[in-house]
């Protein structure tokens, strides 16, 4: 009863946090919990295979080119028969079962976090390219997960936004998380059990401390829950610089995805992309400073 509480309130604060703070429209926000009667008209369904179903179904019809896609499982985890399950009431998810889930939503940015024990045995069976995996645990073993709690802290405050640009990407995410987790381990002068993983390099492979630069944590750096912070006031007014702010944003986007294929590509074309994106990034700086310094059309 204690753990069903927390993942109840964890789910509920997560869903909360995503409309009221992070901007994300409520028809956009699904949840659904073992027990939908305690929050009538925030929960959408009891957690039940069916019910997940027909909720990934009804996602993938609405997902539309440009769209990112969060999925973030909390509860219990389990590992038998060489195969991780997310346990439901009822018949449980395998990690086969949310590969097809996920494959049905395409290429699209999509953001997958296990914050359930057993949660490393799911890693190698979904990951994908542009996939940002968070697992709590290393393998398909484990006890009682903590990474949950701080995850929705990180999302729902401002401690984890380390570079103070207003918004949490999943790399300061996961980063948070998993610091809180082991401090909460040498706080109480225990041995650590919990060993979170990330992966988004697709290769299948998670990394406990993703180093961002050629491997994993690139792509994370440049995934964001809540939308792109609006635009200053001068553009609202000017939609010429309104159309350089956008053309700023994808062209980081392209720098962010050529930085998560790192690993894969030989080291003096990586640099030669680099080097182009970086000149295009800075022209478009200079457009935008000038444009700004006009004062508008």
């Amino acid at each position: 009863p204690r753990l069903r509480d927390e993942f109840h309130e964890q789910a509920v604060s997560l869903a909360s946090t995503a409309e009221t703070q992070l901007g994300l429209a409520p028809e956009n926000v699904h949840c659904l919990t073992e027990k939908p009667d305690r929050e009538p008209g925030t929960i959408d369904a009891r957690s039940t295979m069916e019910n997940l179903t027909a909720t990934f179904e009804a996602l993938t019809a609405r997902v539309r080119p440009g769209d990112r896609v969060f999925i973030v499982l909390i509860g219990h985890g389990s590992f038998r028969s060489g195969e991780a399950r997310f346990n439901l009431p009822g018949p449980d998810l395998t990690a086969s079962e949310i590969g097809m889930y996920l494959a049905s939503v395409g290429d699209r940015p999509l953001t997958l976090i296990l914050a359930s024990s057993s949660a490393g045995g799911f890693v190698e069976a979904v990951s994908a390219p542009n996939r940002v995996i968070m697992a709590a645990t290393r393998s398909g073993q484990g006890n009682e997960p903590r990474f949950a709690g701080p995850l929705v802290d990180a999302l729902a405050g401002d401690g984890a936004d380390t570079d103070k640009d207003g918004r949490v990407s999943m790399l300061e995410a996961f980063n948070y998380t998993r610091i809180e987790v082991e401090r909460s381990y040498s706080t109480g002068n225990q041995l650590r059990t919990e060993h979170a993983l990330l992966d988004d390099d697709g290769d299948g492979v998670g990394t406990e401390e993703p180093p961002v630069e050629g491997g994993d944590g690139a792509v994370a750096a440049g995934r964001f829950l809540s939308p792109a912070p609006p635009l200053p006031a001068l553009a609202g007014s000017d939609p010429i610089l309104a159309g350089l702010y956008e053309e700023r944003e994808e062209i980081r986007e392209r720098v962010n995805a050529l930085q998560s294929q790192r690993a894969s590509m030989e080291t003096e074309a990586y640099q030669a992309r680099l080097e182009e994106l970086l000149v295009e990034l800075a022209l478009k700086n200079r457009e935008i400073r000038a444009r700004e310094a006009g004062g508008g059309p």
